[in-house]
């Protein structure tokens, strides 16, 4: 069974009160463990298809499915980095992680999300920086 489904998707937005089709008829399977890259010009729709993945988009016709279950919304079982800077540049490293964390995790209370923030930062290589402003021209926080 494929791990990721894209049944006929579609997607289109508005902007301006036009509508403008980003995709159309995808069908896609990728199972589990294959390597897959989107490729081709700006605008084409490969980031919607990561959007849509991520579940922070829906498609306007058809489904996507992750291991047999329809993407509504985003979960704790996946994610997307943006190429774009999407951090709150006057918060530190580990508290915007424990934005993150705590979207998906409502129930976790603020030292224990510290704490695995903490731990995810260390893991990537970046716990140095977990005081820090995510701001490029700020200085350390004490």
């Amino acid at each position: 069974m494929p791990s990721i489904v894209f049944k006929d998707v579609d997607y289109a937005y508005v902007d301006n009160n036009e509508t403008y089709v980003a995709l159309e008829g995808i069908d896609l399977e990728i199972s589990d463990g294959e390597f897959v890259c989107l490729v081709g010009h700006s605008g084409c729709g490969k980031s919607t298809m990561l959007s849509l993945i991520a579940g922070l988009e829906m498609p306007t016709h058809g489904q996507v499915l992750i291991d047999g279950r329809v993407v509504d919304g985003p979960g704790p079982d996946r994610s997307i980095v943006f190429q774009n800077y999407s951090l709150f540049p006057w918060q530190t490293a580990v508290k915007n992680v424990m934005f993150a964390m705590q979207q998906t995790n409502k129930g976790i209370d603020k030292s224990e999300s510290e704490s695995r923030a903490r731990a995810l930062l260390e893991k990537v290589g970046v716990g140095d920086a977990a005081c820090c402003s995510t701001n490029r021209s700020a200085r350390w926080i004490p």
